[in-house]
């Protein structure tokens, strides 16, 4: 979702919703995501912003050091 941009995400859901059927299983297990609402708000959108899932330094992504 970095690449694409997680500020997308609630529109892809919401036009999903209006065009799936009632019945649909994606209907069942949707849910609205307050912690990707708040990286939105916080400008964490993904590459067009100050990062998301992954945090770019000089543009590049950069694993995390200090796991494993």
């Amino acid at each position: 979702m970095d690449l694409v941009g997680i500020d997308l995400q609630p529109h892809v859901s919401a036009s999903m919703l209006s065009e799936l059927p009632e019945k649909d299983m994606y209907r069942d297990i949707h849910r609205e995501s307050d912690f990707i609402n708040r990286m939105i708000r916080e400008g964490y959108t993904g590459r067009k912003g100050k990062g998301g899932f992954y945090r770019l330094k000089n543009r590049l992504r950069q694993a995390d050091q200090g796991i494993g």
